[in-house]
């Protein structure tokens, strides 16, 4: 994730997508932001839907209000925001950037499972997604991604997690039904399932006592997101 994201069309989405998730009373989320530095590219500045309210608005709109602050150009873009703004009630937060090296990654992710320890779910937020075979861990640009043993430990501590997987150049669902098969094979018990978007997709792992609650929430997300949030038949346990 980087700072100069937050607040796009993909972020409205994203954080429409964790609240549904949570919804239920007691819980809890925790965000692995895998923080990298803003590259002063034009990525992140889709902000256009905040001033079509007619069309973003009725999504969420205590959330899209919230999100209307960025209109005014002297607001800082910044995931602090979504802290600061209660965009995610309740939810506790990891905010380390995070290193290329694997020492320092390896200490990177204790920290942040520390700190997120005990959430029911975890959300970790890389840049492009699931590791790739060209990028190992430790590697030039491996900050870039979240890996598949980052993932099982949480797993392992008891969360339910969800990650963001930017799309690849290959045909969409059959690259969302591998990675949601590797997810299985990694996370073993977890019941799997994947949500799309326009231009990302999101997959969940849950923790066998989560389900229910998490399969409810599909009804939440169909009912008051429809077109924006898709939720993807690949469900694996």
């Amino acid at each position: 994730m980087k700072h100069q994201y937050f607040g796009d069309v993909n972020d409205y989405r994203k954080y429409g997508l964790l609240r549904s998730l949570v919804s239920a009373p007691r819980f809890s989320l925790g965000v692995s932001w895998l923080l990298t530095p803003d590259d002063g590219s034009t990525d992140g500045k889709f902000r256009n839907y905040l001033h079509d309210v007619a069309r973003f608005r009725h999504y969420d709109p205590t959330l899209f209000d919230a999100l209307s602050r960025l209109r005014d150009p002297s607001i800082t873009r910044s995931v602090a925001n979504v802290e600061a703004w209660n965009l995610l009630p309740g939810a506790r937060y990891f905010s380390e950037p995070v290193p290329d090296d694997g020492a320092g990654r390896v200490l990177h992710s204790n920290r942040a499972l520390s700190v997120l320890e005990g959430a029911d779910l975890i959300f970790f937020d890389p840049d492009n997604g699931i590791e790739v075979k060209s990028v190992r861990f430790g590697a030039r640009g491996s900050s870039k991604y979240v890996y598949w043993r980052e993932l099982a430990d949480a797993y392992n501590r008891g969360s339910s997690v969800i990650v963001y997987q930017h799309f690849q150049r290959t045909p969409r669902d059959q690259f969302l039904m591998n990675l949601a098969r590797k997810l299985s094979n990694w996370l073993l018990g977890a019941s799997v399932r994947t949500y799309r978007t326009a231009h990302a997709a999101f997959l969940l792992a849950s923790q066998p006592r989560h389900e229910s609650l998490l399969r409810d929430s599909d009804d939440i997300l169909a009912s008051t997101w429809r077109d924006q949030i898709s939720p993807f038949n690949c469900c694996l346990s």
